[in-house]
């Protein structure tokens, strides 16, 4: 779902639909912790998302990364449209990047 969602994100990149853009990109890693580890992200806030995370067993260094990504994205979607394809591109691809990180760890309560 993630990649779907990823190639949904970068058709809105294309479009230079920047609101749409950083709003998959969240529903993107939302979808994601939902999936992979089962936590339901869409309805947490950050600081419960930590400690669902946590639980899980993911590390602390990466759960930061994901609460940064969510908070990037948060924030690019209100913020001034100025140069925001370069922008969005790089976060298309940190965020890839995290995901394939995340896709290393194994979840508790997953097999």
């Amino acid at each position: 779902t993630a990649d779907k969602r990823f190639g949904v994100a970068q058709k809105t990149l294309d479009a230079g639909l920047v609101k749409d853009f950083y709003g998959q990109m969240s529903r993107a890693l939302e979808a994601y912790l939902e999936e992979r580890a089962n936590i339901p992200a869409t309805g947490l806030t950050h600081d419960e998302l930590r400690v669902a995370m946590e639980e899980a067993g993911y590390g602390q260094r990466l759960v930061e990364e994901v609460i940064v990504e969510l908070e990037n994205s948060d924030f690019a979607r209100f913020a001034p449209a100025a140069s925001a394809d370069e922008q969005m591109k790089t976060a298309l691809n940190r965020m890839r990047v995290l995901v394939d990180q995340l896709d290393a760890v194994n979840p508790q309560g997953k097999s």
